[in-house]
């Protein structure tokens, strides 16, 4: 059981450690729309590979699909604008951070659960 617990601990700080490297990334380089973009494709495709099942692919497409629907609205009616828009006035990477936010929170969240199991 200790060592179950040791493991899942050490997912959730692996997890934390990645959406800080999203957060730094997001921060330090949306003033490049091209590099970011790789950078966040890049990362994906490495998460995709080592840590993400089929149904995640879903959740992130869907996630990426209507958050940034839900950004160009919202953009459009004045809510709020970015500082460096390429496509309907949101950055070409940010449909790519809204799916892995989904896919960073439902991970976390099934972490957590198994964790006081």
């Amino acid at each position: 059981m200790a060592k179950k617990k040791i493991k899942i601990e050490r997912e959730l700080v692996l997890e934390a450690a990645l959406f800080a490297l999203a957060v730094t990334a997001v921060s330090t380089l949306y003033r490049n729309n091209i590099l970011l973009t790789s950078v966040m494709v890049a990362g994906w495709m490495v998460a995709i590979k080592f840590w993400h099942r089929k149904e995640d692919i879903h959740l992130f497409l869907i996630a990426a699909i209507a958050g940034a629907f839900a950004e160009v609205i919202a953009i459009k009616f004045g809510a709020w604008k970015y500082a460096n828009p390429t496509v309907l006035g949101v950055p070409i990477w940010l449909p790519l951070l809204w799916g892995s936010a989904v896919i960073f929170i439902k991970r976390v969240a099934e972490t957590f659960t198994r964790l006081v199991k």
